[in-house]
C-alpha cells in the first residue's frame, strides 16, 4: 500500500512540477545580448513598402500592458489603412528575454487567437501562395475568408523575436503579390537587424 501511495504522490509531483518548470524556465536562462544593439523600430514596417494610398494610422507604439496582446519585454505596434478607409493592416513585434521565451510564447500566442486565426475558424490559404521566410525560425501564414472580406496573417519567430502581420486583403487593396513584397521586406529588416542568413 506504501508503494502505491508513494507512486502516486510522485506522479502528482511530476503532473504539478514539470508544467511549473517549462513555464519558469525560459525565465531561468540568461537574456540575449547582441553585439550590436537592436532597435525594435527598425524591424516595424512603413507606408513605403505598401501599395499607392496606404498610410500609418497609429503608432509605431508599445501596445498597452496588461492587454490581451501585451506579449514579450517590449513590444510595438503600427496600423495603416488605405485611402477609403476599407481595410487595414496591422504588424506587431514582440521581444523576448531570450530564444527560449520566444518559443514558449510562441505557441501560446497561436493558441490564444488573437493574433493568428485560431482553430475555430477556418482557415485557407491561396493555391497561388508559395512564399514561406527563408530566415523565421518559425513561421506561419494562413487566410480566413469573413464572407465580404478576407483576412491574411503571417506570424514568425526570428530567434528572440516575434513578428505578427495581419491584413485584410482584395483585389483593389493588398494582393497577395502586396503582401508576399511586404513579407519579403520584413525578412530583410530582421535579417540586417539580427544579422540572420537564409536557411
Amino acid at each position: 500500500m506504501k508503494k502505491i501511495t508513494l507512486g502516486c504522490l510522485a506522479v502528482l509531483v511530476l503532473a504539478c512540477g514539470l508544467p511549473i518548470t517549462l513555464w519558469a524556465l525560459p525565465s531561468l536562462l540568461p537574456p540575449t545580448v547582441r553585439t550590436s544593439p537592436v532597435d525594435m523600430h527598425d524591424l516595424i514596417v512603413d507606408a513605403t513598402i505598401f501599395p499607392p494610398g496606404w498610410r500609418i494610422v497609429r503608432g509605431p507604439e508599445p501596445y498597452p500592458e496588461r492587454s490581451e496582446l501585451a506579449w514579450g519585454d517590449e513590444n510595438l505596434v503600427v496600423g495603416l489603412q488605405p485611402t477609403g478607409d476599407k481595410g487595414f493592416a496591422s504588424h506587431y513585434v514582440f521581444k523576448f528575454r531570450n530564444e527560449a521565451s520566444a518559443m514558449y510564447d510562441h505557441f501560446w500566442i497561436l493558441r490564444q487567437g488573437f493574433l493568428f486565426p485560431s482553430g475555430r475558424e477556418s482557415k485557407e490559404i491561396s493555391a497561388e501562395w508559395t512564399y514561406r521566410s527563408p530566415i523565421a525560425n518559425d513561421w506561419q501564414f494562413a487566410c480566413t475568408d469573413y464572407g465580404k472580406t478576407v483576412r491574411c496573417t503571417a506570424m514568425a519567430r526570428y530567434d528572440e523575436y516575434i513578428s505578427v502581420f495581419d491584413t485584410t486583403t482584395s483585389p483593389e487593396l493588398m494582393t497577395l503579390k502586396d503582401l508576399e513584397g511586404i513579407l519579403r521586406a520584413i525578412d530583410e529588416r530582421m535579417a540586417k537587424s539580427l544579422g540572420k542568413q537564409a536557411r
